[in-house]
């Protein structure tokens, strides 16, 4: 996939597809976005074009109304056929916008760059069509610094999740990018990114940015260029009131990669893409790319000093892999021989037929993907020589790991994979004698681990659901409903196409706890959050409600009395000798020391106290993530926990009086500070510093 630098350069190919409902009838007026930046809608076929366009890779989604099709890999290329996008009915975003306790009236929400939703006059907008898995919206508002609403959502067709966003006021915050030289760089990239907020902005010609609001925090800005690498990030501290200006974001000369594109012959391969792959570590690989010219010559500017994979490719040809170390201000010449490499097939079920709207992918040495054509299709582009694993799964699999794999070598296009037909699960669920309208429904290989998984949300006709898409084979169920317990069926099986009738499911009521939040003094406090599980008291209530019911994380606010009602509760995630964890806090009254949940139904009140703030500090953080907990004997791990800044800085506030042990967690295999022991008394802020381990180079 050409970068960013490069695919501003039109090329001469249409994409072009059609947008189909669940009932395989056209949509029209859906509104379809590429690489989420460029936008068309489906005319009265429900057909749609982008336009001059080179081949590579692309992301398409469409939304209209409140139905959705989520972002699906396209790989373009001469000859491609009409992609076909199946929508489905999506989920209903709710987003509350306030300053304060006041709303936010005509704020915007946004959803790649393009406005999807309004806030009225109660603050209050509706976004419709929301897909399942990671969505992020851009909050944005007159007067206000923006900010970002970001979830993960388990598909709930046709369900409805609230929010609520609290905008704050800031402060303008304008520089320049220079280079090596000191000279202003145009049209590079700055990058930032904050506790509320990032994004990207451009230099003008002068090499001056600006952006017109940022909240207070702190921000780490890393600038870039087609011809310029990026360095260390600038760390920018903003109290969201003063302006800062002539903030200065350097960047590097960077390595340079240069050379001849040629085939077996050695002719010129005109106009070939060149694909260098960064590979920073073993958790993300980044990948820049460019366009040859008619006589083959590439160059590749700007690159960060590490190692790379450089590989070129054209529509039916690709060079071997190569392994490249990038020093900065060093330019390497290189020679790169093409050699048939497509990796094409098509995807059929048991009978042969060819199955439409198939997702098709590989993921090593590079990420590709594509969605099979009305043939049954598929077509990932000229490779690098070797074997990959392509992976396949039918448009309406339920479980997105479940499909086929195959591996198949480079430059063979007549693959055939075969996927078995999905079978369905239907019955009818009942508690107490009565349908149930709604369920939570988790199809899993281990029910013991109802947390690992993605449940879906099923509204059903008295009591009966039909849950299809299931890969066959054996499986277990888990149920859970609003006042259930969670409910398991083990060894379920499921045969190609068919149909397993569960029939009547009796779910068990589940616990009951109930009890009132009160302050010292004994009087009740309205809307303090209750909490049930593991979720760190410090977290708003960011949260998808099914996914909570089956990870055992549960929470409700007191209403005018104090008091609060938690009505189907389960056991603990995982199995916790500590028990599961019951607290409460307010933003102004404090938090309650953390209780066990108790056996059966039960009454717990619990107390407010005032509480303390530890300030910390990270002495040798190397940047990345991290985080620090701070367990208090008797309490669980992980309970009340923030995440570390890119100074090094950190704050766990809300914390009731008494002893706490700190420790820092980190990436795998990633070096962490020593744990140390800290008291917190009320009302007060107590500092404290952890140190990193000295690491030893590598010899």
């Amino acid at each position: 996939m050409l970068d960013k630098w490069d695919s501003r350069t039109p090329g001469s190919l249409p994409l072009e597809g059609r947008v189909v409902d669940d009932r395989g009838q056209p949509v029209v007026g859906a509104r379809i976005s590429l690489d989420c930046d460029v936008y068309v809608d489906s005319n009265e076929d429900g057909r749609f074009t982008f336009t001059r366009l080179v081949p590579s890779l692309y992301r398409l989604a469409a939304r209209k109304d409140e139905f959705c099709a989520d972002i699906a890999l396209v790989t373009l290329h001469e000859g491609r056929s009409p992609v076909v996008l199946s929508m489905s009915r999506g989920i209903t975003l709710r987003a509350q916008v306030m300053d304060g306790n006041s709303p936010v009236a005509g704020a915007r929400i946004l959803l790649y760059k393009e406005v999807v939703a309004v806030t009225g006059e109660d603050g209050l907008a509706v976004v419709c069509g929301v897909g399942d898995q990671f969505q992020i919206f851009d909050i944005v508002a007159d007067g206000f610094a923006p900010t970002f609403l970001s979830m993960w959502l388990a598909p709930d067709p046709g369900g409805t999740i609230a929010r609520s966003v609290q905008l704050s006021r800031g402060a303008r915050v304008s520089g320049i990018v220079l280079d090596p030289e000191g000279k202003a760089v145009a049209e590079a990239s700055v990058r930032v990114r904050g506790p509320s907020w990032g994004g990207d902005t451009l230099t003008d010609p002068t090499g001056a940015w600006n952006l017109e609001m940022l909240a207070a925090g702190t921000y780490e800005l890393r600038a870039s260029s087609k011809d310029h690498a990026a360095v260390p990030n600038v760390i920018l501290e903003l109290d969201g009131r003063n302006p800062q200006s002539g903030v200065v974001v350097r960047v590097a000369r960077g390595g340079t990669i240069k050379g001849n594109v040629v085939d077996a012959q050695g002719d010129a391969v005109a106009s070939s893409a060149i694909v260098a792959i960064h590979v920073e570590s073993e958790h993300r690989r980044v990948e820049r790319s460019a366009r040859g010219d008619e006589n083959g010559r590439f160059e590749l500017k700007g690159l960060e000093p590490g190692t790379y994979d450089l590989f070129a490719h054209d529509t039916l040809r690709a060079t071997a892999l190569k392994r490249i170390a990038v020093v900065d201000g060093d330019v390497s010449e290189h020679v790169l021989v093409v050699a048939n490499g497509v990796l094409a097939g098509t995807v059929v079920d048991v009978r042969g037929d060819p199955i439409v709207g198939c997702e098709v992918r590989i993921h090593a040495p590079v990420v590709r993907g594509d969605l099979t054509d009305q043939q049954g299709r598929f077509h990932l582009g000229a490779l690098p020589p070797g074997e990959y694993d392509v992976f396949a799964r039918r448009p309406e699999q339920r479980d997105r790991s479940h499909g086929t794999q195959m591996r198949i070598i480079a430059g063979d296009t007549v693959a055939t994979l075969v996927l078995a037909a999905s079978g369905t699960i239907k019955g009818r669920v009942l508690c107490d004698g009565e349908p149930l309208p709604f369920v939570g429904i988790l199809v899993t290989d281990c029910p013991r681990f109802h947390w690992i998984g993605r449940p879906t949300g099923m509204r059903t006709e008295e009591g009966h659901f039909s849950l299809t898409g299931v890969t066959p084979g054996t499986c277990g169920l888990v149920l859970a409903a609003a006042g259930t317990a969670m409910h398991t069926i083990a060894a379920i099986v499921v045969e190609e196409g068919g149909t397993v009738d569960l029939g009547d499911v009796v779910v068990p009521r589940g616990q009951r706890i109930t009890g009132r939040v009160r302050d010292e003094g004994g009087e009740p406090v309205a809307g303090a959050r209750v909490v049930i599980g593991r979720r760190s008291l410090g977290d708003e209530d960011t949260g998808d409600p099914l996914q909570d019911w089956f990870q055992c994380e549960f929470q409700t606010i007191t209403d005018n009395d104090g008091a609060y009602l938690f009505d189907g509760i389960t056991s603990a995630r995982p199995p916790n000798a500590r028990g599961t964890p019951l607290s409460a806090m307010h933003v102004e009254r404090g938090s309650s020391v953390c209780v066990p949940v108790p056996e059966g139904d039960a009454v717990v009140d619990l107390t407010l106290v005032a509480t303390g703030t530890i300030d910390g500090l990270i002495e040798g953080f190397p940047g990345g993530f991290g985080s620090v907990n701070a367990e208090r004997r008797g309490e669980p791990v992980d309970l009340r926990s923030t995440r570390v800044g890119p100074t090094g800085t950190f704050v766990i506030d809300r914390l009731p009086p008494g002893d706490y042990t700190l420790a820092m967690t980190s990436l795998p295999r990633a070096p962490v500070a020593s744990p140390i022991k800290v008291s917190v008394a009320a009302n007060e802020r107590t500092s404290v510093r952890l140190v990193m381990p000295v690491v030893a180079p590598r010899s």
